[in-house]
């Protein structure tokens, strides 16, 4: 108990840091999550009143971008813009656009000759964003008609005036009772940064304290107490345990702030829960490794920055993975926070459980404990090692 109650007194004579690190996650995530978070209350409304701003990138300069530019400017906010990767992306990223579609040279010679080899539309947007995804569907089913109508004879031209005709026919669309309503909702945003916070305050939260313990002053006057080796790894554990569980409670105080409640009440939020439990047992797994290599809390705070910063970047937690070269994307294949941020994804777009999507998130999940796994195990034999040392 002694141990127990000396770790959370070490805890309170580092609050400055763990506060400054905390709020630093706080202002990165709440900024970041109003300004990209799709609101998901009520996607009935958002269906008829959203409002896609497109830019539609014509390199073949034929009747057939006109006409799609003309049928989807209904109801969008179609902008004009060179095809610039870069600029494009970060449009995207940063919700100034919704999708950008480029029709390639030649697109509507493929369509009209058989002897032409087909070509594809390019596309990038908004990733897992729902009314971006119903866009293309409906692109999808633009082209899908109007190549029926090309084949039955009818010009470009022709065939485009029949599908603005048919535009003019409105359809009453209802979401299905067993879709979720939340998708790519602000929790889902908050709850991506949520890896920084855990790395952050686990390898502070843990580190410091056993830099203490460590200390050598500090061991030999522990060796020599009246207290149990036994006793003195259940205080340490336990304290290292409640410290994580008051991180997680933390970010779920704060996320039903964000949602205002409703995250309670979603079927997302078991999943989440699930998620964020693999990544705090690979940040405490992380803060045990890092308290028992640093010699000093320089060397502790050094850490920290890098492996925070590092894996965050690398693992899509700032920069979203969808972003990435496919070079990079393989690097960040062998990154915890990847996996974490790619199941973080795949809940917050979720419309319904199923069984396949529910075995890659344990999946995921359990490679991110594997990692954790790896940490504990390499950490215990360290200090094995060094014991065998100084026997």
């Amino acid at each position: 108990m002694q141990v127990f109650k000396l770790y959370f007194k070490l805890l309170r004579s580092n609050k400055g840091i763990l506060i400054m690190y905390f709020a630093i996650f706080l202002t990165v995530a709440l900024v970041i999550s109003n300004a990209q978070s799709v609101d998901g209350n009520n996607n009935q409304e958002a269906m008829k009143e959203e409002i896609l701003t497109i830019t539609i990138i014509d390199e073949d300069q034929k009747s057939f971008g006109n006409g799609l530019k003309e049928y989807f400017s209904s109801g969008n906010d179609i902008v004009d813009m060179e095809y610039d990767e870069q600029k494009i992306l970060d449009k995207l990223y940063w919700r100034k656009l919704d999708y950008a579609l480029v029709i390639p040279k030649g697109f509507e010679e493929s369509l009209l000759d058989e002897d032409v080899k087909d070509m594809t539309l390019k596309c990038m947007k908004v990733p897992g964003y729902f009314d971006a995804s119903f866009f293309e569907s409906e692109l999808s089913l633009y082209t899908s008609k109007l190549t029926s109508l090309l084949k039955a004879g009818y010009s470009v031209e022709d065939a485009q005036k029949q599908l603005l005709d048919l535009q003019d026919e409105q359809t009453k669309v209802e979401l299905a009772t067993f879709v979720n309503a939340n998708q790519n909702d602000k929790s889902t945003t908050f709850l991506a940064y949520v890896p920084y916070l855990f790395i952050t305050l686990g390898m502070n939260g843990i580190g410091l304290i056993l830099l203490t313990f460590n200390a050598p002053l500090v061991r030999a006057r522990m060796e020599c107490s009246s207290t149990t080796m036994k006793t003195r790894i259940a205080g340490l554990v336990g304290g290292i345990l409640l410290y994580g569980m008051l991180l997680m409670v933390t970010v779920i105080v704060v996320v039903a702030i964000v949602s205002k409640g409703r995250i309670f009440m979603d079927v997302r939020f078991p999943y989440f829960l699930i998620n964020m439990f693999g990544m705090l047992l690979f940040s405490l797994s992380l803060g045990f490794f890092t308290g028992t290599i640093a010699k000093n809390q320089d060397a502790v705070n050094g850490l920290v920055n890098v492996l925070s910063i590092g894996l965050c970047f690398l693992g899509g937690v700032f920069v979203p993975y969808e972003f990435f070269g496919d070079a990079v994307l393989k690097v960040a294949k062998f990154v915890p926070t990847y996996w974490y941020a790619v199941t973080n994804t795949k809940i917050g777009a979720m419309t319904e459980m199923t069984s396949g999507l529910a075995n890659d998130i344990f999946w995921q999940v359990g490679l991110v404990l594997g990692y954790a796994l790896v940490i504990f195990s390499v950490t215990i034999v360290i200090i094995a090692n060094r014991r065998k040392q100084t026997a």
